[in-house]
């Protein structure tokens, strides 16, 4: 019987040109086992809140969580006012199809943001620009998505963000994520799969419970609120645009139009303290 040769190749001669190529070559790195759960308190909400997102493997940053970056507070939270909410929304419509930690990682900051809505008027405020610029609507497609797809561990995730949101029944019904919930409901109930039909549920019930509550005072302070938040913001503009005109930059006490210039070169005449060469310099350069 022939002698199977060995499929290895052989290794190269010592001193020879590949033997010194081999050498020269660099060491195959070792995988790195990659811990996203940190003391980061973003991280650590991430392990807590959604898992499938805080051990899913590091990335480069996409576009849209660059942009979402600026918008955040040192904890992971939106900053306060109605100009971040409606930019978040913005960025969920940018949000790719297939994104999904990307969609993870946003819905984890709503969350948190709307941990602090009942005490902090400036995340309230945030968290409804984000609803009436109409943030349920892409939320409603993600769930829709998610659960065509059976991804059942972004669908709970999906459904705790909504639980949070401090929706009302017109915010509801505008949305039509009502209709989408009680289908896909439905669905997850005729096909037996209880947990998640339960999951659904209490998405149901909670809004009930939010849309019942008769909430007409709250509502009143809430445009209140919104209406001081637009005048301050009004204000910051009139100031910036101000500071940054031409007239805005001149010297404290300088004149600031032709006529102020007139009355500096009488007054100097009439006082007799100013050459006839300086009043041609202060119509003239």
């Amino acid at each position: 019987m022939a002698e199977v040769a060995s499929s290895a190749a052989p290794a190269p001669a010592a001193g020879t040109p590949a033997a010194a190529a081999d050498a020269a070559a660099p060491a195959a790195p070792a995988p790195m086992e990659v811990d996203n759960v940190s003391e980061d308190p973003i991280l650590v909400s991430l392990e807590s809140e959604a898992k499938h997102v805080a051990h899913a493997p590091l990335v480069d940053p996409d576009a849209v969580e660059m942009r979402l970056l600026p918008l955040l507070d040192s904890e992971g939270r939106l900053q306060d006012g109605t100009e971040v909410g409606a930019r978040v929304h913005a960025l969920c419509e940018k949000i790719p199809r297939e994104a999904e930690t990307t969609k993870g990682v946003l819905l984890v900051v709503l969350r948190r943001t709307c941990a602090l809505v009942e005490q902090d008027n400036g995340k309230k405020l945030a968290m409804r620009a984000f609803l009436n610029a109409g943030g349920l609507r892409p939320l409603g497609t993600w769930l829709e998505l998610a659960d065509k797809h059976r991804s059942d561990d972004f669908v709970r995730l999906l459904l705790d963000a909504l639980s949070d949101l401090p929706v009302t029944a017109r915010l509801v019904k505008a949305s039509d994520v009502g209709k989408i919930v009680k289908r896909l409901k439905k669905d997850r109930k005729e096909s037996g799969d209880e947990g998640m039909d339960s999951a659904y549920k209490g998405l149901m019930q909670n809004w009930y419970e939010k849309a019942n509550k008769g909430d007409d005072e709250e509502e009143k302070k809430l445009v209140a609120l919104e209406a001081q938040a637009r005048k301050a913001t009004e204000k910051k503009k009139r100031s910036a645009k101000k500071r940054s005109s031409p007239c805005g930059n001149l010297r404290e006490g300088a004149p600031r139009h032709l006529h102020d210039i007139g009355s500096v070169a009488a007054s100097a005449r009439w006082r007799g303290g100013s050459a006839p060469s300086t009043r041609h310099n202060l119509l003239t350069g």
